[in-house]
């Protein structure tokens, strides 16, 4: 499935609580994920930083790209599944890819093949309930989602925009 263009902006406006960077301190977020039934980090730098922190994300998403330059994955070591994702899309693949970490019911890698941005979409679509997601919004800071309905709900609408 595609974003189309003038759909865009509304993928861009972030999705949760934006965190200021420099005050993502690791007492704050240990706090913010500590009982959560799942943590979920998509990108290269949002993971890492989690694990600097010291906490192994239940489920990491990652393309190996910052900033759209190559970089090296992020360290620890996780089982991981590969997917293929297309800039500007959410292929059935990737959903999959999703699916299976979390019935894994231990930390997994997804590295795919591509762009991962906009598999946040479908990870908090299928989130469980008090699950915390975070990902980077570049030059702003960090954005922390609770799952809840009503999140989730604004995830299936989300991907109710899709095409194809």
């Amino acid at each position: 499935m595609r974003l189309p263009e003038r759909h865009r902006h509304l993928f861009r406006e972030p999705v949760g609580d934006l965190i200021p960077e420099g005050e993502t301190g690791q007492g704050r977020i240990a706090e913010m994920v500590a009982g959560a039934p799942a943590v979920v980090t998509v990108g290269d730098r949002t993971t890492e930083k989690m694990l600097g922190y010291g906490i192994l994300p239940d489920i990491q998403i990652v393309d190996g790209v910052e900033r759209r330059a190559r970089r090296a994955a992020p360290g620890g070591a996780v089982e991981t599944i590969t997917c293929s994702n297309p800039p500007a899309h959410i292929t059935a693949e990737a959903v999959s890819a999703v699916a299976s970490a979390y019935e894994a019911g231990r930390p997994m890698r997804i590295l795919v093949s591509g762009e991962e941005d906009l598999l946040l979409v479908p990870a908090l679509a299928r989130a469980p309930a008090g699950a915390i997601l975070m990902y980077g919004q570049p030059g702003e800071g960090l954005v922390v989602v609770r799952a809840d309905e009503r999140s989730r709900e604004k995830a299936r609408r989300l991907m109710a925009l899709l095409e194809g």
